[in-house]
């Protein structure tokens, strides 16, 4: 488990990086959509891990959860 959380970390430090090298040419609008991308994606993979899981879900009840969040975007 400490691997996979320093590994994360490592991953991160990464990619904050590579976003400050791009901020210069990057518009906060784009920065905001990379971002929001991010974070759909990390929603649907814990949700996915939870199906798996057999932590499921209402299907409708997570429809609405994700169209509120995207909605607040």
């Amino acid at each position: 488990m400490l691997k996979a959380i320093k590994m994360g970390t490592t991953k991160i430090k990464k990619v904050k990086k590579e976003i400050e090298t791009l901020s210069s040419s990057l518009s906060s609008a784009d920065a905001q959509q990379i971002f929001y991308d991010i974070v759909f994606r990390k929603k649907v993979e814990e949700g996915l891990k939870e199906a798996d899981a057999g932590e499921m879900s209402d299907w409708n009840a997570f429809k609405k959860e994700m169209r509120s969040w995207y909605k607040s975007k």
